[in-house]
């Protein structure tokens, strides 16, 4: 069984805290892309991250209530995924509810 572990700290203490993690999975030949970034807005965050066979753009909010807007993407109290092939055609877009 393989294992990996996590270790994060922030700067200063803090009684909150918000961690976002981007998982690529990829075969052992590949050379996983360096890109990403992950950007705050009102209400949560944009994250784009190459793949190793195109790219993905998640809308992760933070609030319920406040919308995000994106890349043309939109959503309001959901996490939204839409993926990316190599040419830029839409792979699938996945909504999942906060709650």
């Amino acid at each position: 069984t393989r294992e990996w572990h996590l270790t994060a700290a922030t700067p200063a203490k803090t009684k909150t805290a918000e961690f976002v993690s981007l998982y690529r999975p990829h075969r052992s030949h590949e050379t996983v892309p360096d890109a990403a970034e992950l950007r705050p807005m009102d209400g949560g965050y944009v994250l784009r991250a190459d793949l190793t066979d195109g790219h993905v753009i998640a809308l992760l909010p933070t609030q319920d209530t406040t919308p995000l807007t994106a890349d043309g993407l939109t959503t309001t109290g959901a996490i939204l995924l839409r993926r990316f092939a190599s040419d830029g055609s839409t792979v699938g877009t996945q909504n999942v509810p906060l709650k």
